[in-house]
């Protein structure tokens, strides 16, 4: 028989065999099969696109706008205290010195003639529909997004800053004040994102904090999915690296973002944007010879924190990977704003309580407001290198 003839056969009977196992998947039968060499199929390379999907911003607090559009974040993060001065004259000053900049602001701290002491309906919904209703038709066109409130479920916010009173944080209560504030958004500028109070991660919780898991899923059992665009989270990395962390009972990791994203999807929500309104890792001060200051250890002044201190550069590193994870592998990450630009850069930080301030040690500005510390964190190059592939494609 011809080498011609024994390969047909062979070819024949492997066609036979696979249709026999696509009726009978039980049974196995192999032959010695032909060699051929075949060319791979080539992988094409897809060609680089903007990336302009997600917002990618920072908190400010020195006002150094010019500095944030160098490094090339489109948008930055403000703060409107309801009981504070107004907040246009701010905006408009970031306008005039970052033209075309996009704002996220954190509307905070109720007054107390607002506070109800009814921790399940915390704020008078006519004051806050007032003060929102005067408010957000100034700021049309220059304000983008809103944040209703910080960390809602800790205590101390939930007190000091939200409800008044001594107890804890109430999602119920939450939910109400979210019913108000997006309604009055809505009715003034439909356009305008409103996003829940960035969770503070806090684990199971405790007798300080609900557990930040906990709270979004009980604002979803609260009915709070109708009153926002996207739920506020703050995913700070403490002491891990961008990717590991997982299952850590403190929840403070990156990656904590797809846990409370997992919450959603849960609840039939898959569709709902996320959005990251603080995060960020921790500078060692000792790198620059704040070890101490004012004769006290300044690592105590962290609050808790002082296995979280990294070297600057390995901080540079943990900010862009996380960015660039979450373009790449995130699409409900709606909004990114590392925490934060320029705290370090605020001539009122001279004192101990402020210079060894954990804000002071996540700052990535300081425009040689401190001594030994440079203008700029290496965050600040890695994060402008990160900007640039972002918007113009990689």
């Amino acid at each position: 028989m011809t080498r011609f003839a024994i390969a047909l056969l062979a070819l024949v009977g492997l066609f036979i065999v696979t249709g026999a196992e696509a009726t009978t998947p039980a049974r196995r039968v192999f032959l010695p099969a032909a060699h051929f060499d075949v060319t791979p199929t080539p992988t094409l390379t897809p060609t680089p696109t903007p990336r302009p999907t997600m917002v990618v911003g920072t908190n400010i607090i020195d006002r150094n706008y010019e500095l944030v559009r160098e490094m090339g974040f489109p948008w930055v993060k403000l703060y409107a205290d309801w009981n504070g001065a107004d907040p246009e004259n701010e905006v408009n000053t970031a306008l005039q010195r970052y033209p075309g900049v996009k704002i996220l602001m954190r509307i905070d701290k109720s007054p107390p003639s607002a506070r109800t002491g009814d921790d399940a309906n915390p704020i008078d919904a006519a004051q806050l529909s007032a003060f929102l209703r005067n408010l957000v038709p100034r700021m049309r066109g220059k304000v983008q997004a809103y944040e209703l409130f910080n960390e809602p479920n800790l205590k101390w916010e939930w007190n000091t800053n939200i409800a008044g009173g001594s107890g804890m944080p109430s999602a119920a209560g939450y939910a109400r004040v979210l019913a108000t504030a997006y309604a009055a958004i809505k009715e003034s500028d439909p356009s305008a994102i409103v996003v829940s109070g960035g969770v503070s991660p806090a684990g199971n919780g405790g007798a300080e904090a609900i557990g930040d898991l906990i709270f979004i899923q009980r604002l979803y059992d609260a009915g709070a999915r109708s009153s926002l665009d996207a739920i506020g989270i703050h995913p700070y990395g403490g002491p891990f690296v961008w990717d590991q962390g997982m299952g850590d009972p403190t929840g403070i990791y990156f990656r904590r973002a797809e846990e409370a994203r997992a919450v959603a999807v849960a609840n039939g929500d898959a569709g709902r944007a996320f959005w990251a309104t603080e995060l960020g890792w921790l500078v060692d001060p000792r790198v620059y010879g704040y070890a101490t200051y004012d004769g006290r250890d300044c690592l105590a002044g962290l609050g808790g924190r002082i296995a979280w201190v990294r070297q600057p550069s390995d901080v540079a590193q943990q900010l862009q990977a996380a960015y660039q994870h979450a373009t790449d592998n995130w699409p409900w990450l709606g909004g990114m704003f590392f925490f934060n630009f320029d705290y370090s850069a605020a001539g009122w930080v001279n004192t101990y309580d402020k210079v060894c301030d954990a804000p002071n040690w996540y700052s990535i500005v300081t425009r040689a407001n401190q001594v030994g510390r440079p203008e700029r964190e290496p965050a600040f190059a890695a994060l402008q290198t990160f900007a640039r592939g972002y918007l113009n494609g990689r």
